[in-house]
């Protein structure tokens, strides 16, 4: 059984210089993930991308008392994904999250839904409907999203790996990353550097 790829926000305002919430290199991680679907894709049974898709009056904004300044807007430049057509073809499913402004657990791709198929999906059913039990992540931020869909996939059961050459972090705090990691790896998920 192959594994599924897990994109998770490779999207203008986090990986591109101008972006609202840039993650520094994340235009760098975006260009490896490229060259990794491209050299990889036939490995992977399925191809999965997260991508936050707030309202405008979302909680975690600012000018709402959140800590973040305005990103991923729906239907805007920020909230499109950072990603060729050539790589989004190859992409099965696009898993929203933070849909909802008052649902403060979106950080995870495991609390969003498939917006390309009419039935909207979540990622756990999509996995368990094509019986997938291993899964690699890649994308950003590494100490918050990719962060937190490894570790509610291990808690899952799913055989989880975070392949960090194909990640960055925010870290607000020096360390940030570190510590994610550290955290993932507590939970069952193993970091492959």
């Amino acid at each position: 059984m192959k594994q599924v790829l897990i994109i998770v926000d490779i999207q203008n305002d986090f990986a591109h210089p101008a972006g609202a919430l840039y993650v520094k290199g994340g235009e760098k991680v975006a260009l490896a993930i490229e060259q990794l679907v491209k050299e990889k894709v036939n490995d992977y049974s399925r191809i999965i991308a997260t991508a936050d898709w707030h309202p405008e009056n979302h909680y975690s904004f600012k000018e709402n008392g959140g800590q973040w300044s305005k990103h991923c807007v729906q239907d805007t430049w920020g909230a499109g994904l950072l990603l060729s057509g050539w790589t989004r073809e190859k992409i099965h499913s696009l898993i929203v999250k933070g849909t909802d402004p008052d649902n403060k657990n979106d950080y995870s791709g495991f609390g969003g839904y498939d917006i390309q198929y009419a039935i909207h999906m979540t990622l756990q059913e999509i996995l368990d409907v094509k019986e997938n039990k291993e899964v690699d992540i890649i994308g950003v931020a590494l100490d918050y999203c990719v962060k937190a869909t490894a570790i509610d996939a291990a808690k899952l059961g799913y055989k989880t790996r975070v392949l960090l050459k194909y990640t960055a972090a925010v870290n607000l705090k020096p360390g940030d990353d570190e510590k994610a990691i550290k955290e993932m790896e507590k939970e069952g998920v193993e970091i492959i550097e």
